[in-house]
């Protein structure tokens, strides 16, 4: 994962640590332009993005949308480490 999609990444965490959502989200959003759709782009990152918003999702209450973003990060997790990995059982946790 790109530095900048990273720092978005912990900045996200951050954001929604504090409430600040809709910050979070946007943060979110920033770091997925810069993994999907190039080279750089690769299943653990993509699936660390997936599980914040997941993450997110539950902190609004939204249960059903953070486990549709889990299942996506379990899916990215699967391909990226196998199905026997912590991080798969992480995101199984949601």
């Amino acid at each position: 994962m790109p530095v900048r999609a990273r720092v978005l990444n912990a900045l996200g965490i951050v954001y929604k640590d504090l409430g600040r959502y809709d910050d979070a989200e946007a943060a979110y959003a920033q770091a997925f332009d810069l993994v999907t759709g190039t080279d750089v782009g690769d299943d653990s990152a993509v699936a660390s993005l997936w599980h914040n918003i997941a993450g997110l999702a539950h902190a609004r209450g939204d249960a059903e949308q953070a486990a549709t973003a889990a299942a996506i990060a379990v899916q990215h997790r699967e391909r990226a480490f196998g199905s026997v990995h912590h991080h798969v059982a992480e995101d199984l946790a949601v």
